[in-house]
């Protein structure tokens, strides 16, 4: 009475490279004089300040902090740690989301976000830190944001500033 045994293995891959949590590279010291300003906390959470500045029709894609990692392309979907806002009518910055305050990063990807972001964030580096300003033609638009609420979180024709770091990217089959 012979008995075979089966085995079945299982495996979990996993990727040798640890995602980052922040912006990891090096300070770039060019920076227009004209641009909002940003201020990180210790943990890495940015702060932004106009610092007088007026946007204008076009998107301002700044690096920050150059990350020494892979070039994002636009069909891919990033890891993010980042915090919006847009300008009110008396000039005043209103953040509108952080995945900082929500204490993990985000997954999206750069073919369904504003044209802002995969405009501004294509070829850009994993590990680097950008500052997005989008106008409304490559944000939102004359589409206001709600919650589900129904209460206005971005008001129309809003500028929107970003300072997003750039964790991880990968490309996902669909």
């Amino acid at each position: 009475n012979s008995s075979s045994t089966s085995y079945i293995l299982v495996m979990t891959l996993t990727s040798r490279t640890k995602a980052l949590t922040r912006a990891t590279g090096t300070a770039v010291t060019d920076i227009p004089s004209n641009l909002p300003k940003v201020t990180l906390a210790k943990n890495g959470k940015p702060t932004l300040s106009l610092n007088g500045y007026t946007a204008g029709k076009s998107l301002v894609a700044q690096t920050l902090i150059k990350g020494s990692g892979a070039k994002v392309t636009s069909t891919q979907t990033v890891s993010v740690n980042y915090t919006g806002w847009y300008a009110t009518k008396k000039g005043q910055l209103k953040q509108f989301d952080s995945s900082w305050d929500r204490g993990s990063s985000s997954d999206l990807s750069l073919s369904s976000v504003v044209k802002g972001w995969s405009k501004g964030l294509t070829g850009q580096t994993i590990g680097s830190q950008v500052l997005l300003v989008i106008p409304p033609s490559l944000g939102y638009g004359s589409d206001a944001q709600e919650d589900s609420s129904g209460n206005v979180t971005i008001p129309a024709n809003s500028t929107l500033y970003f300072v997003v770091d750039t964790l991880y990217a990968y490309t996902s089959s669909s």
